[in-house]
């Protein structure tokens, strides 16, 4: 990701998907867990969904047993790989 910064609900997708693949964990087993539905989690997984607001991000980090502080704990949400503004 050196010169192409993302956005930071793209950034939440990817580590989502990292996550799941780490845990080998279907996206129907993490909607179940975290509480998140289909519709949203498809948002944001294909990047329809440009917001992902606090509440869902604890609903997610709850999904995978962590907390939200962990669950931002990576090099994708770096300042050097996130569009700000």
């Amino acid at each position: 990701m050196a010169d192409k910064k993302i956005s930071t609900s793209r950034a939440v997708a990817i580590r989502i998907d990292n996550l799941l693949k780490q845990k080998n964990m279907t996206k129907y087993a993490f909607e179940k867990k975290s509480g998140i539905g289909h519709g949203s989690l498809n948002g944001i997984m294909l990047n329809k969904n440009k917001t992902v607001t606090l509440s869902m991000l604890y609903q997610i980090a709850e999904g995978f047993n962590m907390s939200v502080r962990d669950f931002l704990a990576d090099p994708v949400f770096d300042a050097d790989n996130i569009l700000i503004g």
